[in-house]
């Protein structure tokens, strides 16, 4: 059966496409892959998920967008109707599909490329972990060197925010901050750190604050050489817009150092200041540190501090996230106080 007289022959493709809603529906569809992105976006930046998430929701998006397309054509005249249940399921199992595809193939490379000498290398990986082929990196927590010993939550909470902002980089292996904190003063040799973490280069630094100036020392470190490969040192103004410009500063350095290329989305996250409130900053720092004890009465006092990072800043992202992380370890220690009250 032939289309009516207003997709006859001799309308145009634009006039077509237009109505039959496909323009409407592309455009519909364009705006909300955009949110969507952007809310993962803050989600992952937020929760310090890894780069990977947002390039699954980029991949997803890309493989609903030509059958968004095909349905609005497909339903011609209907498409001013709401989309059925079955079409939006469709719409979703693609989604899911493109983006398990692209998970497995980020998983599969690494061991395709490896596969050709896997047999000669069998005697070797039994006495040695094994590490993965990208260069990889492993932050040591940073030595507090301010007069006060209080000031360990400002050191720590630089360490945590350079790590994150190497975690960025998607060409770099980074060990997580819970790997490293078991290392903090420690007296062993570089070489058995990185062994026992899977890594080739290790970066050790210290901070110290002193009035209104901040000093940032950074060493990076060849594991098997124990050589300096990089180091410096920032001596700036105390300030929110120069932290975060140091711990920019420190990855791009330590990615250069590496031979880590950075894409322009990723050069952009690591230039982002969160935050121009210092006051706000080092709420959200002490916050974090309460967060870390997981008892009662740490959980209310990091909920208080990160509700003044808020109030100081509305627009700092991380302790909207730190108050839905207090409210998750709340939830998981309510079981255990209930089973120690019967006991009792």
């Amino acid at each position: 059966m032939r289309d009516g007289p207003q997709d006859g022959e001799h309308s145009s493709i634009w006039d077509r496409l237009r109505r039959r809603k496909v323009v409407q529906w592309t455009l519909a569809y364009a705006a909300g892959a955009w949110g969507l992105l952007q809310g993962l976006q803050f989600v992952v930046d937020a929760f310090e998920w890894p780069n990977r998430v947002l390039k699954l929701g980029t991949v997803a998006a890309l493989v609903g967008l030509p059958l968004v397309v095909a349905i609005a054509w497909f339903r011609g005249e209907r498409g001013a109707q709401r989309v059925t249940r079955t079409e939006l399921a469709v719409v979703t199992i693609l989604f899911l599909l493109g983006g398990s595809l692209f998970w497995h193939y980020q998983r599969s490379t690494p061991a395709t490329d490896s596969s050709g000498s896997a047999a000669s290398s069998i005697e070797s990986e039994s006495t040695t972990p094994a590490t993965d082929a990208g260069p990889s990196i492993a932050v040591l927590p940073f030595d507090n060197r301010s007069a006060k010993e209080d000031d360990i939550y400002f050191v720590d909470g630089i360490h945590d925010d350079i790590l994150t902002q190497l975690s960025k980089i998607s060409a770099l292996k980074v060990i997580s901050r819970t790997s490293v904190e078991q290392f903090r003063d420690t007296k062993l040799p570089m070489k058995d750190i990185a062994e026992q973490l899977g890594v080739t280069r290790i970066l050790e630094g210290g901070v110290q604050r002193a009035g209104d100036r901040v000093r940032i020392s950074v060493q990076l470190i060849d594991a098997a050489t124990d050589a300096h490969l990089w180091a410096e040192s920032y001596d700036r103004e105390l300030t929110a817009a120069n932290i975060f410009a140091i711990q920019s500063e420190v990855a791009t350095a330590i990615a250069a150092a590496m031979t880590a290329s950075l894409t322009s989305a990723e050069r952009t996250r690591l230039n982002a200041i969160p935050t121009q409130n210092l006051a706000a900053w080092e709420a959200y720092q002490l916050g974090r540190r309460e967060l870390a004890k997981r008892t009662a009465t740490a959980l209310a006092n990091a909920e208080t501090f990160f509700q003044e990072a808020i109030d100081r800043d509305p627009r700092f992202a991380p302790p909207y996230a730190g108050v839905l992380r207090k409210y998750s370890i709340g939830q998981e220690l309510t079981p255990l106080r209930d089973r120690r009250r019967a006991v009792a």
